[in-house]
């Protein structure tokens, strides 16, 4: 087959789907409405896998949670050492713990053990731990399918992204199952409205299983953030249309652009603008 028409046919297949969004059960076709095409993380499309499971598993009702401090006080294999100034401590610290005399260059050298912020580490040591505890009520990750997970026998699957759960269960005593699991080792808020997850705005209606997706506002932040001018007539392309010639056979290409490259500060205004439209689209 052509390359290029294998790749008009594949660009087809994804702009489909990206509009469909079907789910499959029970030999039939639910579509999921989606006024508002959200992508909110593409490292979590098993969120849209809890969504497609809910809206097509009878009785299912979706609810969040999320864990207060999941990177503090976990257990490291081994210490880590910094450096703190002694303009950064307070007096009464310093007498508290006597530490005038452990004072070396204007600074003192501490020793961690446990999991805090800013830590490369902090983020696996948190899930490998979170894993351990959830593993002994029954709850254990997807082999096939990362940040998705399953309990051994109760109706429940819930998607988990750093430390916020979407949950999908069908009878509400499940779901308080995996609350107060959580609760032996962590402080957790519960959402049984389930309207808000990862800043994404659910519209559930159960009774038509469907859900509607949206991030209200977004847009008209964003712009008001790079405070871009409003052009005077709509643009839909992302450069100028060079308007074809028509009637000759020789179309000329446009002039090579000769202009300066952009500074260190325009490449990280083009970054800012393009990964705050694309975490949208």
């Amino acid at each position: 087959m052509n390359p290029d028409v294998l790749d008009k046919i594949l660009r087809a297949i994804i702009v489909f789907l990206q509009v469909e969004k079907l789910a499959f059960t029970n030999s039939s076709w639910k579509r999921v409405i989606c006024r508002q095409h959200i992508n909110a993380n593409r490292r979590s499309n098993h969120c849209q896998l809890v969504f497609n499971c809910v809206v097509s598993t009878f009785n299912a009702e979706f609810a969040t949670g999320d864990i207060s401090d999941f990177y503090l006080f976990t257990d490291m294999d081994e210490s880590e050492y910094m450096w703190i100034p002694i303009q950064f401590l307070n007096p009464k610290v310093l007498a508290a713990y006597e530490l005038e005399n452990l004072i070396v260059d204007g600074r003192v050298l501490a020793e961690t053990k446990k999991g805090k912020y800013g830590l490369p580490q902090a983020g696996r040591l948190a899930y490998n731990q979170l894993v351990l505890n959830l593993e002994q009520n029954g709850y254990h990750p997807c082999k096939r399918t990362h940040g998705l997970w399953r309990h051994v026998t109760r109706p429940i699957l819930f998607s988990l992204v750093v430390d916020d759960f979407g949950i999908k269960y069908v009878g509400k005593q499940h779901a308080q199952h995996l609350f107060t699991s959580s609760r032996e080792n962590y402080k957790i808020a519960e959402d049984w409205t389930g309207e808000i997850y990862l800043d994404i705005t659910l519209n559930w209606d159960y009774k038509n299983r469907t859900v509607d997706l949206s991030m209200p506002n977004y847009m008209s932040e964003a712009l008001h953030k790079f405070q871009h001018p409003a052009p005077y007539c709509p643009e839909h392309a992302p450069h100028d249309w060079t308007k074809p010639a028509y009637g000759q056979r020789q179309q000329f290409v446009t002039p090579h652009d000769d202009s300066d490259p952009l500074d260190q500060d325009g490449i990280n205004r083009v970054q800012q603008v393009v990964g705050t439209f694309l975490y949208y689209s």
